[in-house]
């Protein structure tokens, strides 16, 4: 078995860390110490298109597969956990299915939610996860 990554992958890799050493680690310290998070890390991940990855496109994802959400999410935690946790409430999929036959919750419902974060980050909303509602 090859567990080689494949080249978008390593593309992928590297730009996460590029955009994680350059963007985020400047301002990781002051993060913890101040237990903040600095908002223009969402716009800039929705630049990247790394938001949303695991979200199909039809949900208004990206459409990722998973060992591309894993090279996401494991750089970003290589910087700052805290930022890492930031990103997995709109970057993996929260839905999914618990044992049972239905999911817990609709696609529609993902889709909205990504609709409303990107409209937040549009409008300027400083905190969009903590009330993506507020700018529409």
């Amino acid at each position: 078995m090859d567990f080689a990554f494949a080249p978008k992958h390593i593309a992928l890799r590297e730009t996460a860390r590029r955009h994680m050493e350059e963007d985020a680690k400047p301002y990781a310290r002051h993060s913890d110490e101040t237990e903040t998070f600095p908002p223009h890390l969402f716009k800039r991940w929705g630049e990247l298109g790394i938001l949303g990855a695991r979200y199909p496109e039809d949900d208004g994802g990206v459409g990722m597969d998973k060992v591309s959400d894993c090279i996401i999410r494991e750089e970003i935690a290589r910087v700052s956990l805290a930022y890492c946790a930031a990103f997995l409430p709109i970057a993996i999929w929260v839905c999914g299915q618990s044992g049972k036959p239905e999911p817990k919750c609709s696609a529609n419902s993902i889709s909205n939610l990504l609709f409303r974060v990107r409209r937040s980050l549009a409008l300027g909303c400083p905190n969009p996860m903590a009330d993506p509602i507020s700018a529409l």
